[in-house]
């Protein structure tokens, strides 16, 4: 049922026009004045408001302006004034203060009906459109959605990594909520060699999940070749530098498990700490994600990183988000959570 707000200083008149509303099956919360209106509105969040103009503590103009300058979910509830006051300048003033619709005292309760059903019809198709707007766009961030998961390695490249180096790859994507600038990918290079990457673009929505498409091309169409990490994140960098507008940047951790030399080559751009799992000593060891982020200055140098990677081995790498897992609740597991989470892999 339809709530509609009345708020009128005289008893009578407001009696009259609740007892109209309510023959007419509407649902009517009654206010003799503005701020007892203003805590209805709040807490009731009537579909529609009728509202006099010239009342005691608030007025008309008052209230309206305080409800439309205001943040809370009932800001744009529409006002129909009820005012004796129909002249020119009365009028436009409340319709430019953000009243929907005017009717002049003594009321017409034929017209006043038809005034109500008019605005609520008006609100209705507004709310129907925007509705169907939503829907679209949630239709098109699914897409976005899908398209952005298509650029991870499939499980099919996992499994045939696999075979090829005898290794054993596991990965987890949790998409945002909102698109999201997350993303990793692999990369062969030799019969001895195979290149990781985890990026993470700042922001979220549309321009971070454009940025993850850009670099995901950028880094099949130009591979790391012979290039070791270091430089190769300085060639990445070069080139972000002028795609990116200000204000954003990626961090990454990129590196090269050789199986020949037993080591995993990396450089890092202010991304998460790498960890090496060691299973034959039952610890793990962490490395470094220092390093200027991509896209910040084109002239950045970066260091190339080792760690050992025998076999039994294992390289863990991991978005912020894993660090910040749970911060909503008031559980998050910091860096400290993370690290522990790989020591117990081991076991």
């Amino acid at each position: 049922m339809v709530k509609i707000l009345c708020i009128e200083d005289e008893k009578d008149l407001r009696r009259d026009i609740c007892e109209e509303l309510r023959d007419n099956d509407y649902d009517v919360i009654e206010a003799s004045n503005g701020a007892q209106g203003l805590d209805l509105i709040r807490t009731e969040m009537p579909d529609l408001v009728l509202c006099d103009i010239r009342m005691p503590i608030m007025d008309g103009y008052e209230l309206l302006d305080t409800v439309r300058n205001s943040y809370g979910q009932w800001a744009n509830v529409p006002f129909l004034f009820l005012t004796a006051f129909g002249e020119r300048e009365d009028v436009l003033k409340g319709l430019s203060c953000g009243a929907d619709d005017y009717l002049t005292k003594p009321i017409d309760y034929d017209m006043l009906i038809a005034r109500v059903v008019t605005v609520l019809r008006q609100v209705n198709r507004v709310t129907q459109q925007v509705k169907n707007d939503q829907r679209e766009m949630q239709k098109e961030l699914n897409r976005a959605h899908a398209m952005q998961r298509d650029l991870l390695p499939s499980e099919e490249k996992e499994r045939l990594l696999e075979r090829a180096y005898n290794l054993t790859i596991s990965s987890h994507y949790e998409p945002s909520t909102e698109l999201g600038g997350d993303i990793w990918g692999m990369h062969l290079m030799s019969p001895s060699k195979v290149m990781f990457y985890l990026v993470d673009f700042s922001g979220h929505g549309i321009a971070a999940a454009m940025n993850t498409f850009r670099l995901h091309s950028k880094i099949d169409s130009e591979p790391i070749g012979e290039m070791n990490p270091a430089e190769y994140l300085m060639h990445l960098n070069e080139w972000l530098s002028t795609q990116l507008q200000t204000g954003q940047y990626a961090t990454i951790t990129l590196g090269v498990i050789d199986l020949e030399r037993h080591v995993f080559e990396y450089a890092a751009a202010g991304s998460t700490t790498p960890i090496r799992l060691d299973h034959q000593k039952q610890k793990i060891e962490l490395g470094s994600g220092k390093g200027i982020p991509l896209g910040l200055s084109a002239k950045a140098k970066y260091e190339n990183r080792t760690m050992e990677f025998n076999k039994g081995d294992g390289i863990f790498l991991y978005s912020d988000a894993l660090i910040e897992h749970g911060r909503k609740e008031g559980l998050s597991l910091g860096r400290d959570g993370v690290e522990m989470l790989a020591l117990e892999a081991l076991y």
